[in-house]
């Protein structure tokens, strides 16, 4: 039978050659679905990946509209306690600072914390 075969395949090389070509076919066949197939995998994966980063992305712009409403009033608050801190002469303000020394002293010795909270 294998001889009957080889006559066949032989006898003639244009049928030779188009059994070689259709061989070649097939397997050129079977390569181009595996490398379809990964690629279809790999653009499932991509397209996830995308999903996601567009959904993080709006989750970023939320976060940077609240960081920034907050910076505006931090920045107003950082102005407010500047004013009240600085006296128009660039110096701190104290409870203490414009009166005099006999005043001061007798601030002291009434409950001897100038002010401050005593800890016992």
């Amino acid at each position: 039978m294998k001889t009957g075969i080889r006559k066949i395949l032989y006898f003639d090389k244009a049928l030779m050659a188009l059994f070689f070509l259709i061989a070649l076919v097939i397997i050129f066949t079977i390569m181009s679905v595996m490398y379809a197939r990964n690629y279809e995998h790999k653009n499932e994966q991509l397209h996830s990946r995308l999903t996601e980063m567009r959904s993080l992305s709006g989750d970023t712009a939320e976060i940077k509209a609240v960081v920034e409403s907050k910076e505006k009033k931090i920045v107003g608050l950082i102005g407010r306690v500047q004013h009240v801190f600085l006296s128009p002469s660039g110096q701190a303000k104290s409870p203490l600072l414009g009166t005099s020394p006999h005043r001061r002293a007798e601030k002291y010795k009434n409950d001897g914390t100038f002010g401050r909270t005593r800890k016992n």
